[in-house]
């Protein structure tokens, strides 16, 4: 069975480290910060830039407000990743001097032998599901520690075909519009059963119900959700049957839900 598919309690997903400001997010110091600290499931996120190096950075913005570097993310050079510092934006003091911006290969070398890589498709183009599964193969990370989500549903139908990773889980946006969901679980499933996945990842919690979460689950699949940082919501949610919470405050919410 699949590492999210697998589960029989609610679990928590270490969102980008879930360090809640232990170290920068997206580094092998935050990732290392969760493992340490009993994270199973650890969520980053990676691109593919034109010179063939794969990062694990959220966006633009956090790369800026982190290091300062302003430059599109696909436009990193080999050379860049040398001189990028996650901590110069100054909030660290003495803790951190240097911390740099990963690759693929130094976030696989960073699992421990039970830990999971919740793997996010930022972009997409020729070449990034080979790197991402050459990079596995290299590390000898096996499927059952690798698991893939992305918003746009041709790339993680496409990358689910030629990575191997135990399970694929598509990231969307709950809204209401005129009273109802959107999407409702019926078309979430209908979506899920086109591209192969496992199950559904949802933003926008507060709308999420129980009856919801059954329909996914009557149809085999299972529910994440992103990202909770509010106690008092994971506990509903947990109460509802959501099979994974990611958030910031992984120490937290694992005490609490424990």
């Amino acid at each position: 069975m699949s590492a999210l598919a697998s589960a029989r309690s609610t679990e928590i997903i270490a969102h980008r480290g879930g360090t809640d400001g232990a170290a920068p997010e997206n580094s092998i110091e935050a990732f290392t910060y969760a493992w340490q600290n009993g994270a199973k499931y650890v969520e980053g996120d990676f691109w593919l830039t034109k010179s063939g190096e794969m990062v694990c950075v959220h966006g633009r913005n956090e790369l800026k407000a982190l290091s300062e570097f302003d430059r599109d993310i696909p436009d990193i050079s080999a050379k860049d990743l040398g001189r990028i510092n996650l901590a110069k934006c100054g909030r660290w003091g003495d803790k951190f001097a240097f911390v740099k911006l990963p690759t693929v290969d130094e976030v696989f070398a960073s699992l421990p032998n039970d830990g999971v890589l919740v793997f996010e498709i930022k972009n997409y183009g020729e070449g990034y599901a080979e790197t991402v599964e050459t990079a596995r193969a290299k590390a000898g990370i096996g499927k059952e520690r690798l698991v893939l989500i992305a918003f746009n549903a041709e790339y993680l139908k496409d990358a689910y075909q030629k990575v191997d990773a135990s399970a694929a889980y598509w990231l969307y946006v709950l809204e209401s519009k005129g009273g109802k969901l959107s999407p409702d679980a019926e078309t979430a499933i209908k979506k899920c059963a086109e591209i192969g996945a496992d199950g559904v990842n949802l933003g926008n919690t507060e709308l999420l119900t129980k009856e919801y979460v059954d329909a996914v689950h009557a149809a085999g699949l299972k529910v994440a959700v992103w990202t909770v940082n509010d106690i008092e919501e994971a506990k509903r949610l947990k109460s509802i049957g959501v099979d994974f919470i990611t958030t910031d405050r992984f120490a937290d919410l694992k005490r609490e839900l424990r």
